[in-house]
């Protein structure tokens, strides 16, 4: 869940940078400082902060780290990482083996290559805690989309450090080439659509006990206050690449008319066919995260598939961020 850090999205480099190359090149945002802490992957060394707009208390803090992305920060022997990966210093929504995932879904071979030889990153996350027991973790009128966008400009200005390799969103196992970064981000400031695919990815797979099913699934929605999104369909059915599509469409469709499915929804894809949906607190892949998971109407479904515990209702207990987000649906 989102708490000190709310989103998080990683540099990741050929070599060490040190915190005055990154300052170098973010001029234009007026960074201020933050002192180092001397803690191991929190802000040891200090950070730069660049503060969030509309008045929320927030920032967007830089740093560098001169080592490779702690992917097995899970790792409870090794205390220092445990505690920074436990307080979201990686992105709220990032969990082990996020990196070793994003290289198997989506990445082609040349960045596959050059994501294994990087040598250190450069870290963004963005917070509203002012470091004092009663400070607010989120502000009243919080907006994970403009607060994801605003990184997005940060990151795509550091993407101008020499040495720049890759554009890691933890919380979205998302790993894209600086220039698929850049198109990504310039294509959405020329009018087209969210550029959802730096933030998020997609994926597809076949599972063990279903062998003739496929699931395309997203990761990363909960970066925008939002389950992922699941599709399970007949291997002899449709083309994958249009079910991804199709997903990243649903979901640009809840973030444009903030729409949260119920289970038992349709939906009609443009090629007529119409999908249900149930909303479950468990995926089945990790990493672990609520979903919407989709199916289509007319096609007998094997119940593994469906064996998931629905998440709770409204009233009952929810993860903080999503009790919020369903609030404002009302």
């Amino acid at each position: 869940m989102k708490g000190i850090f709310t989103q998080g999205a990683c540099i990741l480099m050929d070599r060490r940078v040190g915190l005055d190359e990154a300052l170098a090149v973010l001029g234009p945002f007026a960074p201020g400082h933050r002192p180092a802490t001397g803690t191991p992957w929190l802000f040891e060394s200090g950070a730069l902060a660049i503060p969030l707009p509309e008045d929320s208390g927030g920032a967007i803090l830089v740093d560098t780290i001169p080592s490779p992305f702690p992917d097995g920060m899970g790792d409870t022997e090794d205390a220092p990482l445990f505690s920074a990966w436990a307080l979201g210093a990686f992105g709220p929504f990032a969990w082990p083996g996020a990196l070793e995932r994003a290289l198997q879904h989506g990445p082609d071979k040349a960045l596959v290559k050059a994501t294994r030889r990087h040598q250190g990153f450069v870290r963004v996350l963005t917070s509203y805690s002012q470091g004092h027991e009663h400070s607010p973790l989120l502000p009243e009128r919080y907006d994970a989309l403009l607060e994801l966008r605003c990184l997005t400009d940060v990151v795509t200005a550091l993407l101008a450090l020499p040495g720049a390799l890759a554009v890691f969103f933890p919380g979205g196992e998302s790993l894209r080439s600086p220039r698929e970064a850049r198109q990504a981000v310039e294509a959405f400031r020329q009018g087209g659509p969210l550029p959802l695919p730096l933030w998020c990815n997609t994926r597809r797979a076949t599972l063990a006990p279903t062998p003739d099913w496929a699931l395309v699934d997203t990761v990363g929605m909960e970066q925008l206050d939002l389950p992922d999104f699941e599709a399970c369909i007949p291997r002899a059915g449709r083309p994958l690449g249009d079910v991804e599509g199709l997903l990243l469409d649903m979901a640009l469709y809840s973030l444009r008319e903030r729409r949260f499915f119920d289970t038992g929804h349709t939906l009609t894809d443009p090629g007529g066919r119409r999908w249900r949906v149930r909303v479950l607190a468990q995926g089945l892949r990790a990493p672990p995260r609520p979903v919407f998971r989709w199916f289509l109407d007319d096609v007998a479904v094997p119940s593994v598939l469906e064996a998931a515990p629905p998440m709770p209702a409204p009233d009952e207990e929810l993860e903080p961020h999503y009790a919020l987000w369903l609030k404002r649906q009302e």
